[in-house]
């Protein structure tokens, strides 16, 4: 009785193991391109904590988009704390594009401060700021409600000379179809 539970243990698993196998089979995978598009570019350090507010330095920040020379078009940064303002002119010396990011959040003082750097950089940078994003997932979050959203976003907008919007996932697009009426893409 033990020898066949063995051998019937032994043949389900032998059985599971090959299903499993062959709907698992390996997929090759499409060449990637020599150039992508563009990077979601966050230069933090193993050391670095946004958090504590302890950010990369222009220089750490500026080593990392010389290893993305030739290899994108352009980045997308998410805040302008720290030395991330001096993204565009570091970006630029390696042709470069930059999609510039404030960092909203529950902190309206904080936030005045990161919309006011965003639309200076931003104009300061016209050459390579592409396009511009006021706010990262800040509804989605519950940090801010629509309204305040909206209210940073067309200060954004009536301030600068390049495309406006906010980064927020397609749910929150749904549920709030007024802010397509106030962003560019």
């Amino acid at each position: 009785m033990i020898r066949i539970n063995i051998i019937i243990a032994v043949a389900i698993a032998a059985i599971t193991f090959s299903f499993w196998a062959l709907v698992n089979q390996p997929e090759t995978e499409p060449a990637w391109p020599e150039i992508i598009q563009g990077f979601s570019f966050s230069p933090m350090r193993a050391y670095n904590d946004p958090l504590v507010e302890n950010f990369p330095s222009a220089a750490e920040i500026e080593e990392d988009l010389a290893l993305l020379a030739g290899k994108t078009h352009s980045v997308r940064i998410y805040s302008m704390e720290g030395a991330q303002p001096e993204v565009p002119v570091l970006a630029r010396k390696y042709g470069l594009n930059v999609a510039l990011g404030a960092w909203i959040d529950t902190r309206l003082e904080k936030n005045e401060g990161e919309i006011s750097r965003l639309i200076e950089v931003a104009n300061n940078n016209r050459r390579n700021v592409v396009r511009v994003i006021v706010g990262n997932e800040a509804i989605l979050r519950r940090d801010l409600p629509v309204e305040k959203v909206i209210e940073y976003i067309d200060r954004v907008r009536a301030s600068v000379s390049m495309p406006v919007s906010t980064a927020e996932p397609w749910h929150v697009w749904l549920k709030h179809p007024e802010l397509v009426s106030h962003v560019d893409y």
